[in-house]
């Protein structure tokens, strides 16, 4: 079994019980980034079971190893540095191909900035749409931009700070009327 595992985005002591009995019992973690994994636990109190290094850059190759481990009866968790893996963050592979092999996939969900976002944005929603970050390359992002804007309802996207700026002057240029609620770090 593969447990998808939302990790708190901020603070430590906001992972749910769920998420504790499931970190606790598995016999392997695919994470992230195994150093803040291991803070994590420490900070949970939980004892660290093996850790594999599981991200953007190394996913695909991690696969066929992790997979065979389930099949072989070991259980397994996925977790992103903060959030939910496989949403904006590794993950989308593996779980892909474990539900391709017939290996139950089980999330235990935990804080979204998704959710909290919209809660408080004050538009009308559904529909609303979950769009990830957007492009780093300024034409590329000024694309997308103008594709979201023909979406119906509320678009959510995340961004990192040091490129907050650049997105926020290419919104105020090319969507001049659209109305934008801004959030920041609203799981911590």
């Amino acid at each position: 079994m593969l447990f998808i595992v939302a990790t708190p985005i901020g603070n430590p002591v906001d992972l749910s019980s769920h998420a504790r009995e499931v970190l606790t019992s598995v016999d392997f973690i695919l994470c992230e980034d195994t150093r803040r994994t291991k803070r994590l636990l420490a900070d949970c109190g939980i004892m660290a079971p093996h850790l594999i290094s599981c991200n953007a850059h190394n996913e695909q190759h991690r696969v066929e190893r992790a997979l065979e481990e389930i099949k072989s009866g070991k259980t397994a968790a996925l977790v992103s540095d903060a959030g939910t893996p496989a949403v904006s963050d590794p993950g989308a592979i593996i779980v892909a191909e474990a539900h391709r092999r017939g290996i139950s996939v089980t999330p235990v969900v935990g804080a979204s900035a998704v959710s909290a976002a919209i809660s408080v944005s004050g538009f009308s929603s559904p529909p609303y749409h979950f769009l990830g970050f957007p492009p780093r390359k300024k034409g590329k992002r000024r694309d997308w931009i103008i594709e979201l804007s023909q979406l119906e309802g509320s678009s959510v996207l995340f961004e990192a700070g040091n490129r907050f700026g650049a997105l926020i002057s290419d919104l105020q240029e090319l969507l001049p009327d659209r109305e934008i609620c801004l959030c920041r770090e609203l799981t911590k």
